[in-house]
């Protein structure tokens, strides 16, 4: 797993979870390995993509139910093959890029960019448009989903089943009055849900998704 990590410039957690996602690896829990740099003690350790441009309004992210308008908040888009979603800092500095194919489930980030695991997707919108409520997403297109969802709520994305030390960091310094905890409908999003819910609770109002059968907030809002 290092040697795909090391290739794909992803940390630990990022390649585990796309391993279980692509493979169904059964052993996924023996891969949350540490990195062998403790970036937590770096924070300010932040690559910036000094010619990152807002992409065109993705028609691939529009039939996913992101409208031109969510994207636009974000700061997000794509192309005809690919949609581009920047991850940046709380003031808006782009700090990664995640790149998805829009016929399949492949994506790649930006080589030499700051780890995902660094980051939170979406933390500039929390503090550009101060909502109420923030929801926490695994994926990026179910934190833009929760915008259409319920009103007066952004999400954000914590990139996988898993959360950092450095993200919790982030977490607990939104300047929000309540919490959803809003990853995947099954066993590893309850896993991060119940995660979050001893890391966060005491500092925010929380409360559970209900996507009811659906898989995650994206597959919620597409068939409601």
């Amino acid at each position: 797993m290092s040697l795909l990590a090391n290739l794909r410039g992803w940390s630990y957690n990022v390649t585990a979870d796309w391993l279980l996602d692509k493979y169904g690896f059964p052993d996924v829990e023996k891969l949350r390995l540490q990195p062998a740099v403790n970036y937590v003690d770096k924070p300010s350790n932040v690559v910036l993509l000094s010619d990152m441009t807002t992409p065109e309004t993705s028609t691939y992210l529009e039939s996913r139910g992101i409208t031109a308008g969510i994207q636009y908040r974000y700061g997000v888009g794509g192309g005809a093959d690919k949609a581009i979603m920047p991850w940046r800092t709380k003031d808006g500095l782009p700090a990664n890029v995640k790149y998805r194919r829009v016929d399949r489930k492949d994506f790649w980030y930006e080589g030499g960019a700051t780890p995902i695991d660094q980051l939170v997707f979406g933390l500039d919108v929390v503090y550009r448009e101060k909502p109420p409520t923030v929801a926490i997403t695994e994926a990026e297109i179910d934190a833009m989903s929760w915008c259409a969802i319920e009103e007066n709520v952004v999400g954000v994305a914590l990139g996988g089943s898993s959360v950092s030390d450095a993200q919790l960091e982030l977490l607990l310094r939104l300047p929000v009055d309540e919490i959803i905890l809003g990853a995947d409908n099954d066993k590893y999003g309850a896993k991060l849900n119940q995660r979050l819910k001893l890391a966060l609770g005491g500092h925010f109002r929380l409360r559970f998704a209900d996507y009811s059968e659906a898989k995650d907030a994206n597959n919620f809002l597409n068939v409601n």
